[in-house]
């Protein structure tokens, strides 16, 4: 409600229960992740969980590692640059938590100047490039 304010650093996650696969992302990512969840699920048949950061700086890196630790898989959903994005923080909180074995993948918009326009979705990740990368890791 109105009245009321998160604590600094909290996520939030849909589908807390599921393990077979952990995308974490924030922002524009979290409905695109939502909506490629579905796909993933009716694909592969894995159960996705997605997690929403909702605060990049400081990352709460005890939250990252403890959704991760139970993920079968994880993929990074990050509209920023490959070079230098908020995933990178989030995979170092991941590996630094002891989850380095665990297979992942970045979804990352490409190094470049972000075009403006229709352009955009040349570089930007998609849902489609959510999936692409579920079923990379479904072959691990």
């Amino acid at each position: 409600s109105l009245d009321q304010a998160m604590t600094l650093g909290e996520g939030s996650v849909y589908n807390e229960a599921a393990n077979d696969l952990v995308i974490f992302t924030f922002g524009n990512g979290v409905p695109m992740a939502l909506r490629a969840a579905r796909t993933i699920e009716s694909e592969q048949g894995w159960q996705v969980r997605v997690v929403d950061l909702r605060w990049l700086a400081p990352l709460n890196d005890a939250f990252i590692a403890a959704q991760a630790r139970t993920a079968k898989s994880i993929l990074v959903l990050d509209e920023g640059r490959k070079s230098a994005g908020v995933g990178d923080g989030v995979i170092t909180a991941i590996v630094e938590g002891g989850c380095c074995a665990t297979p992942m993948r970045r979804v990352v918009c490409a190094d470049t100047f972000t075009p403006l326009a229709g352009a955009a979705l040349l570089v930007l990740p998609g849902e489609a490039d959510v999936a692409a990368a579920a079923r990379e890791l479904a072959k691990r």
